[in-house]
């Protein structure tokens, strides 16, 4: 192991084993900063949006298992009973992390499945998008319920804060025998203060504000995108969409709903590209890469003998046939046709397009599951008018806010309406 590895090793034992020397405060002055249980693991965050918290990307080191993690907005105390619970949708790590160096990209996204309800004690953080705040010895703000002593352990339960000042990199590298790499910056105690085992990802506050390095923004304001707009989707909540499945066939990605054990609703134009069976395939699963998916072989398939890929979307359905039996269960169902015209009313808000599809208009497919959007009903006339098309009778048309939209890869995944 070379000098400069020791020394990071060094660096990390310390902060792993260090609110020191820090005085209780009230959570009603930092209502952004949340607790993160990771199966046994306790780290800090900061709510940025009414689905995701920032925290730090070590944070995960240990375990990945989205069951065994927590997130809890409002917390007393550590351990509060009567906090507000939220189980995790979804978390995603920097691309970059630990490279080239440890700490280096150190951040990560977590989204949870419902969303915070907003108060006076929970609340979002406003982010400083400038450096204006890396000035020596300015004083910065730590919260947590970490040690607040050296070797104590988690034992405090208050929730606590401490000041810290900046240092300029050159410095603190020579003080320290490190590298820090651009993503990074540094604070220092006065020996008796400083952050440590249960204050990570929780951020550092200037001025009632949430810091953070420019090289880091780009990943947030992506991961903004994703959270907050299928174009403009949210996360699809676990267990509300068990029929959408993904159809692979060959390269193209469509989406499709389990109609029985066997069959699988879809869109014809999915086929236009191949019609050899053989490379095609269903799955079953949150993420188009996953890893616990469940896959179905395709039997045989059948498009509706009307379908002419020259006039667009005319009888654009298909049936796909899987060798083996889909099974169901709890989170595991078919979908349920209906057989009426009530949801074709203008004032239906609880209409849905779901998918894996684009997330934004330059093509990124979405890549923390299944998402789903809303959209509206449009008389028939009225759209014929505004887009100068002609609907044919098997047709309908929906639209989305200019927001949201359904796109590229959510193709066959059908329309959804609770009545």
């Amino acid at each position: 192991m070379g000098e400069s590895s020791r020394n990071w090793t060094n660096v990390l034992k310390n902060l792993e084993k260090r609110i020191i020397g820090g005085e209780t405060t009230t959570k009603k002055l930092y209502p952004y900063y949340v607790q993160i249980f990771n199966y046994g693991g306790l780290c800090g965050g900061t709510i940025l949006t009414s689905k995701a918290v920032l925290t730090a990307a070590h944070c995960f080191d240990h375990n990945k298992n989205l069951a065994e993690m927590q997130i809890f907005a409002n917390p007393r105390f550590l351990f509060d009973l009567q906090a507000i619970s939220h189980q995790v949708w979804d978390f995603e790590i920097h691309q970059s992390y630990g490279n080239p160096s440890l700490f280096a990209n150190d951040i990560a996204i977590v989204l949870i499945h419902d969303e915070f309800e907003f108060g006076p004690w929970v609340q979002k953080a406003i982010l400083v998008n400038t450096n204006v705040w890396m000035k020596e010895n300015l004083t910065f703000i730590v919260t947590g319920w970490g040690e607040t002593q050296y070797g104590e352990g988690l034992v405090n339960k208050d929730f606590k804060w401490t000041h810290l000042k900046y240092t300029s990199k050159e410095k603190c590298m020579a003080e320290n025998h490190i590298k820090l790499g651009p993503d990074m910056f540094c604070l220092h105690g006065d020996g008796k203060r400083d952050s440590c085992r249960g204050d990570s990802g929780g951020g550092v506050l200037w001025n009632g504000k949430l810091i953070e390095r420019h090289h880091c923004l780009d990943y947030l304001r992506r991961l903004y995108e994703i959270e907050s707009k299928i174009i403009g989707g949210r996360p699809a909540e676990i267990g509300k969409f068990s029929y959408a499945v993904l159809f692979f066939n060959h390269e193209s990605l469509c989406a499709g709903s389990v109609l029985n054990s066997y069959s699988v609703l879809t869109a014809a134009h999915c086929f236009d590209e191949n019609m050899d069976k053989d490379i095609m395939y269903i799955q079953r699963s949150k993420y188009i890469r996953d890893k616990n998916a469940e896959i179905f072989r395709v039997l045989s398939f059948v498009i509706h003998e009307k379908f002419n890929s020259v006039i667009t979307f005319y009888a654009d359905i298909a049936l796909i046939f899987v060798k083996d039996p889909i099974k169901f269960g709890r989170d595991k169902q078919k979908a349920l046709l209906v057989n009426n015209n009530k949801w074709m009313k203008s004032t239906n808000k609880a209409i849905f397009g779901i998918g894996w599809g684009w997330t934004n208009n330059t093509g990124s497919l979405s890549n923390i599951g299944l998402l789903r959007t809303n959209l509206r009903f449009v008389p028939k006339r009225k759209c014929e008018d505004l887009h100068r098309i002609k609907l044919t009778r098997d047709m309908f048309c929906l639209y989305g806010d200019g927001i949201r939209d359904t796109c590229k890869g959510d193709s066959g995944g059908g329309v959804i309406w609770n009545e």
